[in-house]
């Protein structure tokens, strides 16, 4: 269930699986193809603040809070070959991804399932410990993931 202000509240099982579900992403395995993830809430604009002050923290300064009141890592299997959309900062790639990214520009970068398996090892603290997700599921395997944007 989506509003232009919020995500469904999950109480820990997968929420409205017909829309893009809000989580953090515990890991993810390419063989077999499968992601660990924990349901979340997003709060956007007036919501964001009013549910900011009702969990005792300050205003977010960009808008959107995020969060995460029942802890409970869910599995789902990956299908076919999704593909993952990655937000991208400058100076935190190499070779030719750089090139086309400028110090303090934040873009986008599509990679496939395996590569997106890597760098959630290789970068835990830019894909995984502080980062959020949209995964295009059917409630039974993941279809996509999209990096959340946080200004």
């Amino acid at each position: 269930m989506f509003s232009d202000e919020f995500s469904a509240e999950p109480e820990g099982d997968l929420v409205d699986s017909d829309s893009p579900v809000y989580v953090y992403i515990a890991s993810a395995t390419a063989e077999p193809a499968t992601v660990s993830f924990d349901v979340a809430q997003i709060y956007k604009w007036e919501a964001a603040d009013r549910e900011a002050a009702l969990d005792g923290e300050d205003p977010p300064p960009n808008a959107v809070y995020g969060r995460n009141r029942y802890k409970h890592i869910q599995q789902l299997p990956v299908r076919g070959e999704p593909r993952v959309i990655l937000q991208v900062c400058g100076g935190s790639v190499e070779g030719d991804e750089a090139l086309a990214i400028r110090e303090n520009y934040v873009g986008l970068t599509t990679v496939t399932f395996d590569e997106f398996c890597s760098r959630l090892q290789e970068y835990p603290d830019q894909y995984r410990d502080d980062a959020a997700y949209w995964l295009i599921t059917d409630g039974e395997a993941v279809y996509g993931i999209m990096q959340q944007y946080f200004p």
